[in-house]
């Protein structure tokens, strides 16, 4: 018994210490626009507007693509790629205005979005 507890315990423990330890993209980039902000190289509200937003597109491509694997009539499959088409087409604008406006962007979808 006391084996069997000490096996959960160091996996409970290594999954919290591989969660923690994960860097979070977005987290990450709003961490760069505030250093940039203090320095006055660009608007800190501009910045996690366009963080946040290019998190939810990511979120809403994602959705699409589960949509397209996954869903079970012709509709669903059919507004999965409607979703990654508009998505993808929304996340490339605000990467052209991120870039006009030196801000950093998240590379992928935020942790707590995330299934793993």
């Amino acid at each position: 018994m006391k084996m069997i507890l000490s096996i959960v315990l160091s996996s409970l423990c290594f999954v919290g210490c591989k969660t923690s330890n994960t860097a979070d993209s977005v987290k990450t980039a709003n961490q760069q626009n505030e250093e940039k902000a203090k320095n006055g190289m660009v608007d800190n509200d501009a910045a996690m507007f366009l963080v946040k937003i290019a998190d939810d597109r990511m979120m809403g491509a994602k959705e699409g693509a589960l949509a397209i694997t996954r869903g079970t009539t012709t509709e669903i499959k059919n507004y999965g790629r409607l979703m990654v088409k508009d998505q993808g087409e929304l996340i490339a604008k605000i990467k052209m205005i991120a870039k006009d406006m030196n801000i950093a962007l998240p590379k992928e979808i935020s942790a707590d979005k995330k299934d793993d």
